[in-house]
């Protein structure tokens, strides 16, 4: 995330950096890595990632809904 915009590429970032830079906005910069373990191949770990990244992107952005 740069500036509350997510992305998921280092182009997207650097594009967001220089948005923010032009804007002259703090251009603050969030970094989330995840990993997860597989057996043979690592397309075996997409299925886990995207399941935990579904369930806590609302954690992560700090848009948690009541409970």
């Amino acid at each position: 995330m740069v500036d509350g915009s997510e992305t998921n590429s280092e182009l997207g970032v650097k594009l967001l950096q220089a948005k923010s830079a032009l804007s002259r906005s703090s251009g603050a910069v969030q970094i989330v890595a995840v990993g997860a373990d597989y057996d043979f191949d690592p397309n075996e770990a997409v299925p886990s990632l995207n399941s935990f990244m579904e369930s806590a992107t609302s954690a992560v952005t700090g848009d948690v809904a009541p409970r």
